[in-house]
């Protein structure tokens, strides 16, 4: 019961933000609309230079060392090259730690915020201190068969089913939290 009410306190402050969600798929994030790799959001009557600001501020305040995670192009991009080794869980190996190195791609445009998650790399670490690498799909492997992947390859069918379910719905909810924290930061105001 008490793991019932805590999965959906989770997804509680997604409700009102769902049609601008991300979803990890084989080929990575993809938005709202899955043609695409990222999602636009709207911001009415702010300019692109309030928008930055309040991103740059909330990120620095979210990150030990912003100077050295950011990358800035005053006013127009904001690059996050960061890892984190907190959020990402596997329901059935709860004692695995899992890092994950990722880039986020935020563009700012009066009204607009385009924001575009990227994978670099993930890995797991068990309990016999064994660190693996864990590949958003098993072609992305060098080995003939891998099965430390998200997704695995349909042989002889097209297309790829999902392997570690787990580790993806984790995956999905630290980018969508990640994405409406920073959302939420955007529409503040000032005071």
């Amino acid at each position: 019961m008490k793991k019932s009410i805590l999965t959906l306190l989770t997804f509680i402050p997604f409700l009102s933000f769902g049609q601008s969600q991300f979803n990890l798929t084989e080929n990575g994030f993809v938005g709202s609309d899955t043609t695409l790799k990222y999602n636009v959001y709207t911001y009415s009557n702010a300019k692109k230079e309030t928008l930055y600001k309040k991103a740059l501020i909330y990120l620095s305040s979210i990150y030990n060392n912003p100077d050295k995670v950011l990358t800035k192009i005053d006013g127009e991009s904001i690059i996050i090259n960061a890892i984190d080794v907190s959020s990402i869980k596997d329901d059935k190996l709860t004692w695995y730690i899992y890092q994950i190195d990722y880039n986020i791609v935020i563009q700012f445009k009066d009204g607009r915020v385009k924001i575009e998650p990227y994978i670099k790399r993930l890995t797991e670490d068990n309990t016999i201190k064994t660190v693996n690498q864990i590949y958003l799909k098993s072609s992305d492997s060098p080995k003939p068969v891998e099965i430390d992947a998200i997704f695995i390859k349909n042989e002889g069918r097209k297309g790829y089913f999902l392997y570690k379910k787990s580790i993806k719905n984790s995956i999905d909810n630290w980018i969508n939290s990640f994405v409406f924290n920073l959302d939420r930061e955007l529409k503040k105001n000032d005071w």
